[in-house]
C-alpha cells in the first residue's frame, strides 16, 4: 500500500476546513528578501488587507472561522517561517523580535502593500 503523501493530505483537509466555513483561499507563494526564503500564504475575499499572523505551532488555516465572520476585507493568512508548507530559517544566533519584523516587513513588501491591519 502506498505511503499518503503528507502535504496533499494537509492541503485536502485544509480545504475541508475552509469549505466548512464557505471560504475558498487561493493558496500563493512570495519570495521574501527578509529572510530569503519562498513564503506560502492563503489570500480570501476582497477589500482593505488584513494580515492573520499565526502563533506557536499554527498555520494560516487556522484563521478561517475568523475570516468567514470578518465580511468586506482580503484576508491575507501566511504559513510563518517554519510552519506547514513555508520552510524553516535557521534562528540560531539571530535575534527573534528583529527576525518578525524583517519577516512582516518582506512579507507586506512581496504583495505591495503599504499597509495592512493585522491580527495575531
Amino acid at each position: 500500500m502506498a505511503t499518503p503523501d503528507p502535504i496533499s493530505s494537509f492541503r485536502s483537509v485544509e480545504a475541508s476546513l475552509f469549505g466548512r466555513f464557505g471560504l475558498h483561499p487561493r493558496e500563493r507563494v512570495v519570495t521574501l528578501r527578509d529572510p530569503a526564503l519562498e513564503a506560502r500564504f492563503l489570500d480570501q475575499g476582497e477589500g482593505p488587507p488584513l494580515l492573520h499572523v499565526h502563533g506557536g505551532g499554527a498555520c494560516g488555516a487556522f484563521w478561517a472561522p475568523l475570516a468567514a465572520a470578518i465580511r468586506g476585507r482580503r484576508h491575507v493568512m501566511p504559513d510563518r517561517p517554519g510552519f506547514v508548507l513555508t520552510p524553516a530559517v535557521d534562528l540560531r544566533g539571530v535575534n527573534f523580535r528583529q527576525h518578525a519584523v524583517g519577516f512582516l516587513s518582506s512579507f507586506l513588501d512581496a504583495l505591495e502593500l503599504e499597509a495592512a491591519d493585522i491580527v495575531a
